[in-house]
């Protein structure tokens, strides 16, 4: 067996040489001998934890005091310690304070050496360019995710995972035939095992350039070797082919299509009793389509808005207009429902969407005058309930925008607290808790969680019998001790 040192120094040769060369196999081969050693780990994990029970039973209160601070101090060491993820739950939740969990992340990034500083700058590149760009308004931190991307590929220039994220962020900046032929190069390297996640991706570059048979080709192939998301996956392909009939009006694509809507509702998988938001979105949206006489307005729209990708085509007037003529096409066949029905679902859907794509050319006053009409006809809305949420949170990422920071903030707050139960409810709450956060709304919670830190403390010290200006010595000690 390896004493402690030499495996953690084994596991980041290790983990270097697949970095470097993407032989997985290679490495499991490396370490099999030395399994045993995970026993060493866990105990050496349970004498750290013992030492801190018999410190908690000891009679010298102030030693408790240095062992709690120290152990809150050192960071670098705490890294290493299971019970360190529990620091990120504020990191990972939507309404948590970002900068406790960036301020960790990034002392193990770039202070610690090997293994966890570079398994710390990956998951800054998989949050900045999957997390950012998908669970909120878009990609916010490009630039730096650009420069630490080109300082780990000239590190590790051939590199799976990184290519990978390299690719995505290609896509980000909206270089779309960029990332296609990155893609493609991907799927021609001998270690790509998740090929079903370059299908997925590819479908999107493909749906966002507007190129229907290669986006059905990918959506197909994504649908066929997908395992975990089968109703997503089936949805996908169903909308893209729904579309293509829409633009050709060959029946075999409407056929096609028919065909996997049906069958959308039969795949759903519940996760620990729950559906996850697109899977339901998906399944709704499928029911409605049979329930509707096979009809869906602006589907593909719909779900590029919904998953961000949409944002990823800002400013790019040729791929918009692309969308845009489609969308008017839309809004002039459904505008005489203002006249002859009592519902205009339809013609607000097709308005709601021009509105997204005025935003994303930034002609923000038709943007804003479209989002109006939604919400002045909200009484006319007869099944769309996600419209006036939605149309008041683009009315804040309006504002956002133009950075009038009071106005997007109530329009922000409105679009939370003044809807609920509708379909694309978590959606509409990812974008404006992302927008707010940017704004610095949400900073107050991390002063209220220091002010509700320092009353335990408090009541604490007054329970053990230790004055404040005791404590407050021992930690003015450990301070100087440390510098």
């Amino acid at each position: 067996q390896l004493s402690i040192d030499e495996s953690i120094r084994l596991s980041g040769d290790v983990f270097e040489n697949v970095l470097q060369t993407n032989d997985v196999v290679k490495a499991l081969a490396d370490i099999e001998p030395y399994f045993e050693v995970h026993a060493e780990l866990l105990y050496a994990y349970s004498l750290k934890l013992s030492g801190l029970v018999l410190a908690i039973e000891t009679n010298n209160i102030y030693a408790l005091i240095k062992l709690a601070y120290r152990w809150q101090k050192y960071v670098k060491h705490l890294s290493n310690i299971p019970p360190k993820i529990l620091r990120l739950i504020n990191f990972l939740g939507i309404r948590g304070v970002e900068s406790v969990g960036w301020g960790q992340i990034n002392k193990v990034a770039f202070e610690l050496p090997s293994l966890f500083g570079q398994l710390a700058r990956l998951f800054k590149l998989l949050y900045w360019t999957y997390a950012d760009t998908h669970a909120g308004i878009g990609p916010v931190n490009a630039e730096i995710c650009g420069q630490l991307m080109d300082t780990e590929l000239r590190k590790y220039p051939k590199n799976l995972m990184l290519n990978i994220f390299g690719s995505k962020l290609d896509q980000i900046n909206g270089k779309i035939d960029v990332a296609i032929d990155s893609y493609h190069r991907l799927l021609n390297d001998p270690h790509v095992t998740p090929r079903r996640f370059i299908y997925f991706e590819l479908t999107w570059c493909y749906a966002l350039q507007s190129d229907w048979p290669r986006c059905i080709k990918y959506a197909e192939k994504f649908r066929t070797t997908s395992f975990y998301t089968p109703a997503i996956a089936t949805y996908m392909e169903a909308v893209f082919r729904y579309t293509e009939w829409t633009i050709t009006d060959e029946s075999v694509a409407k056929d096609k299509a028919t065909e996997l809507f049906k069958l959308v509702p039969t795949l759903r998988i519940r996760h620990l009793g729950k559906t996850i938001t697109p899977e339901k979105v998906a399944v709704v949206s499928a029911q409605n389509y049979i329930k509707n006489g096979e009809l869906l307005i602006l589907p593909d729209v719909a779900i590029l808005y919904d998953l961000n990708y949409l944002s990823l085509i800002r400013g790019d007037t040729v791929l918009l207009n692309s969308f845009m003529d489609r969308i008017t096409e839309c809004e002039l066949k459904y505008q005489c429902d203002i006249d002859s029905s009592n519902y205009l679902d339809n013609y607000l859907i097709a308005i709601f969407y021009k509105g997204v794509v005025f935003r994303l050319m930034s002609n923000f006053k038709k943007a804003t005058e479209c989002q109006q009409i939604i919400i002045d006809n909200e009484p006319r809305i007869g099944g769309q309930f996600s419209l006036p949420a939605q149309a008041v949170l683009e009315m804040g990422l309006i504002e956002y925008e133009m950075k009038n920071t009071e106005k997007a903030i109530d329009l922000l707050n409105k679009c939370i607290n003044e809807y609920t139960g509708y379909l694309n409810e978590n959606y509409v709450h990812f974008k404006a808790f992302t927008a707010l956060r940017g704004l610095g709304v949400c900073n107050t919670k991390q002063a209220d969680d220091e002010h509700l830190l320092e009353e335990y403390k408090k009541q604490w010290l007054k329970d053990i019998n230790i004055e404040q200006k005791s404590y407050d010595k021992v930690v003015e000690i450990e301070d100087k001790n440390e510098i």
